[in-house]
């Protein structure tokens, strides 16, 4: 949408005008993030912390229990929107 990290909040409300903005809670996020994590293992055995809001997973030789790479992203995907979260790579 043509947003970034760091961007004013008046610039981003050009972009969504219906953009809502909360306090950060940098302990709740991490937390959420360690969860998130140990949810991703169901896809490979290694998951790794991509800065403070990220997840990298190496999924060599995982990816042919799902299908392939596209079928594994898929999966990903639909169980994310199921729970309200955006995928993005």
């Amino acid at each position: 949408m043509g947003l970034y990290r760091g961007m004013p909040f008046a610039d981003a409300r050009a972009f969504c005008p219906d953009l809502l903005s909360a306090p950060a809670h940098p302990a709740r996020d991490a937390r959420f993030l360690s969860t998130l994590r140990r949810w991703a293992t169901r896809y490979c055995p290694w998951v790794g912390l991509e800065g403070e809001d990220g997840l990298v997973l190496d999924i060599t030789g995982s990816a042919h229990l799902f299908g392939g790479e596209a079928a594994m992203l898929d999966d990903m995907r639909a169980r994310l929107d199921r729970a309200g979260l955006a995928l993005r790579r």
